[in-house]
């Protein structure tokens, strides 16, 4: 279940994202001093993506709801 009114990145958690035009649900933490997003996949054969220049990237919602209750 996706909380589409959730914009932007504020707490961490799993996000829904559109990135260069790619849709993907991954985790997503955000610095606080730099503001710089990680893009954390659970698969560890797929690197941290660090995106620096927040325009490639639009939030579609944050998952609230996987079978169970998210924090």
């Amino acid at each position: 279940l996706v909380d589409r009114s959730r914009k932007t990145v504020g707490r961490p958690g799993i996000y829904v994202l559109q990135i260069d035009g790619e849709l993907i649900v991954k985790r997503v933490q955000k610095h606080l001093q730099t503001g710089h997003i990680d893009v954390i996949s659970d698969n560890p054969k797929y690197p941290t993506m660090t995106i620096t220049d927040e325009e490639r990237l639009a939030v579609v919602g944050r998952v609230v709801w996987i079978g169970r209750a998210l924090g």
